[in-house]
């Protein structure tokens, strides 16, 4: 059993010795990244989820005997869950031609087509990549049809023209990390330098942990929470208003206090002082205490009253609709906080659907379920104490081989909360396309059109470290250009960075750990590493690191991010419940394709 929060590799195919690449920095956190080496093909996933635990997936395809055993299934779920968001570190060498070519499994996650295995005799390249100290030994490695790919390195040290070794590209809403050679190599094994290009690659597709995690837990202990989606969760926990404008009423302890000291000045002294006022006998005490009972009932009856929140549950939800443009593969996440006044039970779906004009939804998952606290607050997951406020059980009910998953009646005690998470996977019938692209200095070119049925707000699009913000809301159909759209950087941007008074420097807006801001927090989740990471907010999100999306920016990817007015799914309630009764806030986000272009600096380009 692992901690969610603790980086996991699975090796699949080969054995690499992972556990020397790790530094000594890494080493000294004790929490290092988990290595598994699956080698059972009969147990291998069927379906894309099952893989949502590993942080990145290496590959090996030396092994022919092993891939031979794959059923098509297996191959389609690794496929799917790269698509969807996962990492994948894919070493591809001399049988490319079998796997990745044709109607090979490999063919949707490749940029170009192997074209023949070579024998490479000297890779200055891959030694300066490796900060070797040592050549590298003959070995073979497979050429393609393109030579202008994303390339980390290449096998010549002058790269023009030359053939690349390792190359990065997004694929779907994942990543793919393209090592054209077998890193299970007897050159490889016996490379001393076989570890760093390792640990390179490991660090390339996000596999490492935060550095500090322990010290910067004992900082924001205070808090109850040490991860960015428990800061939205608290958020989320939050109903503002009264009963009358369908939020909570919170009762201030000075409130309450005020009322006790009144109860036993009541029940003591201001009996007794009633009495003497009314020369009465003592014996009379039996009433008056009596009647001062009731008057204090029917007053906390009638401030209950006037306190009172809605009957039925109130619901507060953020959702992220996430889009590749090229592919059209969409992945929806749906956080909600559910208030309830009275002791009940209620059952929750999901029915996801989407305003795309001209383009149908083909839903391939569906889950709901509970959604945990990261940290020691109260409920968290990191608490040893037992906690028995509610001791009753509820299942998580899955369809169509974990398709599908509904919670069944879950209780919420009386002016208590439930948070759940949703999560839905599909693909649009049409994809939606890009017009935008990059001139040589990297800036952002072309246009954007709003493929929705309902206008665009506070759109935000953002590529490598540049940002572009719409001022005005797109309408559905309606297209900016965005050579018109003001360029800022996107770090200065995330943060707030502002200028010191009339000194000559700048500085970030400290992050407030325990702001509601429900729109501000989700924007830094989405670039999260943009933003800073851990070192701006004090915060990890190892719990939920795919809403960050930050390592798409410098893959020739921009994203588009978007406010919408209404939800993308429906949550249902049974007994049902009043739909429009809490908040929900919807956000898409598209990652569009930037094609590059050649054009001398200064000259006119023409899309």
């Amino acid at each position: 059993m692992l901690e969610s929060t603790r980086p996991w590799h699975v090796v699949l195919g080969g054995n690499l010795p992972l556990d020397r690449v790790w530094d000594k920095r890494l080493r000294s956190l004790g929490k290092l990244p988990a290595v598994s080496y699956w080698k059972e093909v009969e147990r291998l996933p069927r379906v894309a989820r099952a893989f949502d635990g590993v942080d990145t997936l290496w590959l090996l395809t030396s092994d022919r005997e092993f891939l031979d055993q794959w059923q098509p299934e297996q191959w389609q779920a690794v496929v799917e869950w790269v698509q969807s968001g996962g990492r994948l570190v894919l070493s591809l060498g001399q049988n490319a031609q079998r796997w990745g070519s044709g109607s090979g499994p490999l063919v949707p996650l490749l940029p170009a087509t192997p074209r023949q295995v070579i024998q490479i005799t000297e890779a200055p390249g891959l030694e300066s990549f490796a900060h070797a100290d040592q050549p590298l030994g003959p070995f073979t490695a497979v050429t393609c049809d393109r030579s202008d790919l994303p390339a980390l390195t290449w096998f010549d040290a002058r790269h023009a023209g030359r053939q690349p070794a390792i190359c990065r590209y997004a694929v779907g809403l994942g990543v793919v990390t393209w090592v054209m050679f077998d890193l299970d190599q007897p050159a490889f094994e016996s490379w001393s330098a076989t570890p760093a290009v390792l640990a390179e690659l490991a660090r390339q597709a996000g596999g490492e942990p935060p550095a500090g995690r322990e010290e910067l837990t004992r900082r924001v202990v205070h808090i109850g929470f040490d991860e960015m989606v428990g800061q939205l969760r608290s958020a989320l926990d939050f109903f503002p208003g009264s009963g009358l404008t369908g939020g909570v009423a919170l009762v201030s302890f000075t409130a309450v206090a005020a009322l006790l000291v009144l109860y036993i000045l009541w029940l003591g002294p201001g009996d007794y002082a009633l009495l003497w006022l009314l020369k009465g006998r003592r014996e009379w005490t039996w009433l008056t205490w009596t009647i001062g009972i009731i008057a204090f009932s029917v007053l906390i009856h009638f401030l209950h009253t006037r306190w009172k929140s809605p009957a039925g549950p109130i619901v507060n939800r953020v959702e992220l609709v996430d889009i590749d443009a090229d592919t059209g593969h969409v992945r929806g996440t749906t956080w909600a906080s559910v208030y309830s006044h009275r002791l009940a039970k209620y059952s929750w779906h999901l029915k996801p659907s989407t305003p795309i004009e001209g383009s149908e939804l083909q839903l391939s998952e569906n889950l709901l379920t509970w959604q945990g606290l990261p940290g020691t607050g109260l409920g968290g997951l990191d608490r040893t104490a037992v906690e028995t406020l509610s001791g009753i059980p509820y299942p998580i009910r899955t369809f169509d081989e974990l398709r599908r998953a509904d919670v069944i009646e879950a209780p919420i005690l009386a002016a208590g909360t439930r948070a759940l998470l949703g999560q839905w996977r599909g693909k649009l019938s049409r994809p939606i396309g890009s017009g935008l692209w990059a001139d040589r200095n990297g800036f952002l070119k072309g246009s954007f059109q709003n493929p929705l049925s309902v206008p665009l707000k506070d759109v935000l699009i953002a590529h490598q470290r540049w940002a572009y913000r719409a001022e005005a809301a797109i309408e559905p159909g309606a297209t900016i250009r965005i050579e018109q759209l003001q360029r800022r950087d996107l770090e200065w941007l995330l943060t707030e960075r502002r200028i010191l008074g009339t000194k000559v420097g700048y500085a970030s807006t400290p992050w407030d750990q325990q702001s509601r801001n429900v729109d501000r927090i989700l924007e830094v989740m989405m670039f999260y590493a943009a933003a800073g990471g851990r070192t701006y907010t004090g915060l990890g999100q190892q719990y939920q690191s795919f809403v960050d999306m930050s390592d798409q920016l410098s893959l020739d990817r921009a994203i588009v991010v978007a406010r919408v007015s209404g939800p993308a799914v429906e949550l249902l309630a049974e007994p049902g419940t009043d739909k429009t009764r809490g908040q929900c806030r919807t956000y898409y986000r598209f990652v569009m394709p930037v094609r590059r272009t050649e054009y001398p600096v200064g000259e006119a380009a023409v899309q």
